[in-house]
């Protein structure tokens, strides 16, 4: 059995401004340049988790596949497929000190996927990945856990972890 467990907020709604998770502008006002792209600085209530990784890569990733993603909180969104359940958070800090304070000691660093980013095994039948990734005042969390191996779950981790921050 396969689980993976993608720590951001979810939303199926087309219009963005009503989507679970987002802060839409005051009455009357339309948000500042539009919507944010990707990558310039958004906060946790402007990210909908959905949209940052697929179910289709999600499935490719862990070779099974998985439904589309629904809201599970503000901050996350859920997968789920046979053998294979997936998790996306994004929480949001008002320091970053908080993001790297949570850093495990016997963590490894993941420079591939970007700087201020790790992995994380947790012992456990079967046993669990995790990589965790300072994004600005957000912290990103994604597990995995199956039966793979340690270099299986990390080699799963990085690259999920890395099309969730290129989306951010």
């Amino acid at each position: 059995m396969l689980a993976v467990t993608i720590l951001a907020a979810c939303g199926g709604s087309p219009d963005p401004a009503t989507a679970p998770g987002v802060t839409p502008p005051p009455a009357g006002e339309d948000a500042p340049g539009g919507d944010p792209a990707p990558g310039d600085g958004q906060d946790a209530t402007t990210i909908v988790a959905c949209d940052l990784v697929s179910a289709d890569e999600i499935g490719t990733a862990v070779g099974l596949p998985v439904g589309a993603g629904t809201a599970v909180t503000d901050e996350g969104c859920s997968w789920v497929g046979e053998g294979v359940s997936a998790t996306l958070t994004v929480v949001e800090f008002d320091d970053p000190a908080v993001c790297a304070a949570a850093r495990a000691a016997d963590a490894t660093d993941l420079p591939a996927v970007g700087d201020d980013v790790w992995v994380e095994f947790i012992e456990g039948d079967p046993p669990v990945g995790r990589v965790v990734a300072c994004h600005g005042l957000n912290r990103v969390t994604l597990m995995l856990s199956t039966d793979t191996d340690e270099a299986g779950l990390q080699e799963i981790l990085e690259q999920l972890g890395a099309a969730v921050l290129e989306r951010m």
